[in-house]
């Protein structure tokens, strides 16, 4: 691995944030834009320099982008979403009531929803969201991971894992910044108890729409039934079906250790899932990643087998 920077203060973090108007998007009430045109989005940050106008929502996506950098930069040597130094772009206010947050691969920046202030606020008082938007980014630039299926539900769970490292409060839970006090859903997920957060269910035969608890194990799983719809069929259950994997991450950092398990997760995220990895595929390429830096029959590898064993992956 690079060697760690020893102060993530002294790199420098090109980072440039807009504001999102009705004059830069097509927005429809609660749902991601289907067009964001950058160009006419105001700037309001741009490296350092931030407008005297900028909104509270675009400072925090500026401080949270700065931790998101400095994470993969000083714990990986990684500099950027590419490793190469790629200035982090940002727009904050995207959408209309939109709840959440996302990264365009093709435009290469993370969107910010102010919420629909019913049930969700701002989602960028959310670091752990940020963080995940941010490793979407690297899995762009490195093994391009499809974002349905088996390979979209890696990505979720790597994305969360990372989230939550950046994030650094060790409780485990996806996006609980994000929700009002009077919500009736408290987090995303959460990967130390998958079962604690409920989604909704459509049965692809009866069509029966039943709550079901996220899955922790591979036994658990929902059957992937393409084609992958949106709504509760969203990406054939991309994000519902992470949350195995998700546990699986986090039964490794207790068994062998949480610096350990980030080293193997990122060699194996950035040199060898490809993007049609599926959970088979994955299974290989960790237990590689693991041989690679703590060679074949050490204690980590042991303690990774177990896991992965025990959790059907």
């Amino acid at each position: 691995m690079q060697a760690f920077a020893q102060n993530g203060d002294s790199i420098d973090h090109s980072q440039e944030v807009y504001e999102a108007g009705w004059g830069c998007q097509r927005a429809v009430n609660g749902k991601v834009p289907s067009e964001v045109y950058l160009h006419r989005c105001q700037r309001m940050i741009h490296a350092h320099q931030i407008r005297p106008d900028a909104t509270e929502s675009t400072i925090r996506a500026h401080e949270n982008g700065k931790l998101a950098l400095r994470y993969f930069q000083s714990r990986f040597g990684w500099s950027g979403m590419d490793g190469k130094g790629m200035p982090l772009v940002s727009v904050t206010h995207i959408g209309h009531n939109y709840s959440g947050a996302y990264f365009d691969p093709t435009l290469l920046f993370i969107a910010y929803g102010s919420g629909d202030e019913v049930s969700t606020t701002d989602a960028t008082w959310a670091i752990d969201i940020t963080g995940h938007e941010f490793t979407h980014g690297v899995i762009h630039h490195t093994s391009q991971l499809a974002i349905h299926g088996e390979a979209g539900s890696i990505g979720e769970a790597y994305a969360d894992f990372f989230g939550l490292r950046i994030e650094g409060k060790g409780d485990w839970i996806i996006g609980e910044n994000m929700y009002l006090p009077d919500s009736p859903v408290s987090a995303i997920r959460t990967l130390k108890n998958p079962h604690l957060i409920s989604f909704r269910y459509k049965n692809p035969i009866t069509g029966v729409i039943t709550t079901r608890k996220h899955p922790k194990n591979r036994s658990e799983l929902l059957p992937v039934r393409p084609p992958c719809l949106m709504g509760t069929n969203f990406n054939c259950y991309a994000h519902v079906n992470s949350t195995a994997l998700g546990h699986t991450f986090y039964l490794l950092s207790n068994q062998i250790g949480t610096y350990q398990t980030e080293e193997i997760l990122f060699y194996t995220m950035t040199r060898l899932l490809r993007s049609d990895s599926d959970f088979n595929h994955h299974g290989e390429m960790i237990r590689l990643a693991c041989e690679h830096l703590y060679k074949k029959g050490s204690k980590t590898c042991e303690g990774l087998e177990e896991v992965l064993q025990t959790q059907g992956f």
